[in-house]
Formats: structure tokens, sequence, C-alpha cells
């Protein structure tokens, strides 16, 4: 793609010219790219984790996922927030992971 620069006024230009740079500049292919084990994580959000969700990590070859440990909901009788719907599971989970928690919208609008 061409651009002609002296079609523009000056002040297009002061503004274009750093921003041609910079995205010439950003777009370069990383030097060190991802291996596949990095890429293979997934969202586990289910409330309950059992020997044959191990199936499911062994077939999309997964080392890392992201898991919903609870969910945190205003209790309007405690004037607090409350962890409900919290994970249970049946054994070891074989491979890393990194908790989360769900908080829902009741808990920011109070």
């Amino acid at each position: 793609m061409y651009i002609n620069f002296l079609n523009y006024p000056n002040r297009a230009k002061l503004f274009l010219l750093p921003l041609l740079i910079t995205f010439t500049v950003a777009c370069k292919p990383s030097t060190n790219p991802r291996t596949l084990e990095e890429q293979n994580s997934f969202c586990y959000w289910n409330t309950s984790y059992d020997h044959t969700d191990t199936a499911l990590i062994n077939a999309t070859a997964t080392n890392h996922f992201y898991i919903r440990y609870f969910d945190v909901d205003w209790d309007d009788i405690s004037q607090e927030g409350k962890p409900i719907a919290s994970l249970s599971t049946w054994g070891i989970i074989p491979v890393k992971f990194t908790p989360s928690v769900f908080l829902t919208n009741k808990v920011f609008a109070v």
C-alpha cells in the first residue's frame, strides 16, 4: 500500500508518520515463538470434577486449565459477599491449573 504524504496537511503528517512508524516496528514476528505446550489451555466452568473429565484433558492434550473454584454472590441478610456454588472434586486434578473466582454483579452494585 502506497501513501502519498505530500497531499496531506502538516497536522495530518505529524500524526500519520509516527503512527505508521509505530505499526511498522510493532508488527514484527516474534523472535521467541510460543511452544505447543503453552497454547493448550482452557476454562473449566463446571461445579464438579471427576475422573470422567480426565478423558477431556487427555483428548485435547491440555497441560493447564483455569478452574472455577466458586462464585461470590451478595447476601442481603448479612450484607456481604459470600461464596456459593463451590467446586466439588473426586480425586486429583492431573494437570496444572489456575483457580478462578466469579463475582456476580450484585457484589459490585451494593
